[in-house]
């Protein structure tokens, strides 16, 4: 099987969409931020929102992975960058939407704002929400202090191609472009990615334990604050990045 690791486009929203909510299906944590929402109304949320999202991403990189033999999208990653930071970068990603794409989003503020709610995806609890974001904000700010971070914010891969190598490709490429701008990597680590992040040098910094009782569920479920210093790789430095934008599975 091979893989591609290329840029995402405005026309993605659906591929996208898939993606998330395959990736993140039977997760206690993620099902009790949209209780009783319907499995097809979050992937339809999830894909009117995209253009929107997509136009507003000046300081974030929206990664894909893609399996070369069915042309489908199974692994998505989005990266935050610092505002403040210009990054030139020979291995960068970035696919600006064409006037024909956009065309096919005559109102995209519109439809975004039919599918959110006060910033927020409609659907979602905001007494949840409320309740757990205020832990993860606290971690956040206590870790990350006064230093310019990138962010991995999502990194999502579909049932079918975890573990061949489709999250490693668009983890190392994010971790190529912070260690070219020598800048940490921030990330909240959910119980399944944690020893992933490990293997790439990530350590752990902060530990937020919910109690998932609170939030209409059962048991515990733990949030990891994690950490990557940058590291100088010459031949990125000089060159962009390494990876080539294939891998193999």
């Amino acid at each position: 099987m091979g893989l591609d690791i290329l840029p995402c486009r405005i026309t993605d929203g659906a591929q996208i969409a898939h993606t998330l909510l395959e990736a993140y299906r039977g997760d206690p944590f993620t099902s009790r931020m949209y209780p009783g929402m319907a499995h097809e109304a979050r992937l339809e949320g999830n894909t009117q929102r995209w253009p929107r999202n997509f136009i507003r991403g000046e300081y974030k990189r929206f990664i894909k992975v893609v399996d070369r033999d069915t042309d489908t999208l199974v692994c998505y990653a989005k990266w935050d960058l610092p505002t403040a930071m210009d990054i030139k970068w020979e291995g960068d990603l970035v696919a600006p939407a064409t006037e024909e794409e956009l065309n096919q989003f005559p109102d995209i503020e519109g439809t975004y704002q039919k599918y959110a709610f006060d910033g927020m995806p409609l659907g979602i609890s905001v007494e949840n929400v409320t309740a757990v974001g205020k832990a993860l904000d606290e971690a956040r700010d206590a870790v990350k202090g006064d230093r310019a971070f990138m962010t991995l914010d999502l990194l999502a891969t579909i049932p079918t191609h975890q573990r061949c190598g489709a999250a490693t490709l668009a983890l190392r490429w994010g971790l190529a472009l912070a260690d070219f701008a020598q800048l940490p990597v921030y990330l909240d680590a959910t119980p399944y990615g944690t020893a992933l992040y490990e293997r790439h040098g990530f350590q752990r910094m902060r530990e937020v334990v919910h109690d998932m009782s609170r939030l209409g569920g059962e048991g515990w479920y733990t949030h990891v604050a994690m950490v990557r210093e940058p590291v100088v790789r010459e031949k990125e430095l000089s060159a962009g990045w390494d990876g080539g934008g294939t891998g193999n599975g």
